[in-house]
């Protein structure tokens, strides 16, 4: 009869012993059983569903599905948006400073938990312009804006 022990084949007897003068010394190497504590246990079940969960977020088949628009399904992985989405911001992942749309050249990354939780887009970033700099283009923008919803106001106004 013949076993496989380290790779090698080792010679049995027909009742299963080996002609090994000592089969306690016999070390086999792969899978073994050891008694942990329950708390141990517990301690090596969560870090392996940590890393699990982390090689998981990591995929590419993961980052498909999740760094989708969930109002008009663009893939933001793949560099897809709409325009006219709110959700989407009319960026994918990235795109140039909010604030000074740009100007300093940061780049800010879009939060895709908020994005999907409150279903219009939110970044993350720093503008890299002083903050006089950075008032000056808030104030445009405000100033912008405010005008368009007054014009728009007044033509709601005009159309009763």
């Amino acid at each position: 009869m013949m076993a496989v022990k380290d790779s090698s084949i080792v010679e049995m007897d027909t009742d299963g012993v080996s002609d090994l003068s000592d089969c306690n010394s016999l070390k086999l190497k792969g899978f073994y059983a050891q008694q942990i504590s329950p708390e141990e246990f517990q301690r090596q079940k969560g870090k392996f569903t940590q890393s699990a969960v982390s090689n998981l977020e990591r995929s590419p088949a993961y980052l498909e599905w999740y760094q989708r628009c969930s109002t008009c399904s663009s893939s933001w992985y793949g560099g897809q948006y709409n325009h006219q989405c709110q959700e989407c911001g009319g960026f994918a992942m990235t795109r140039p400073c909010a604030i000074c749309d740009g100007h300093c050249d940061a780049k800010w990354s879009r939060d895709v938990h908020m994005s999907h939780t409150f279903k219009e887009a939110h970044w993350e970033g720093t503008c890299l312009l002083s903050e006089t700099e950075q008032r000056h283009y808030l104030m445009q923008k405000f100033v912008a804006n405010s005008a368009d919803v007054l014009c728009e106001a007044m033509d709601d106004l005009g159309k009763t």
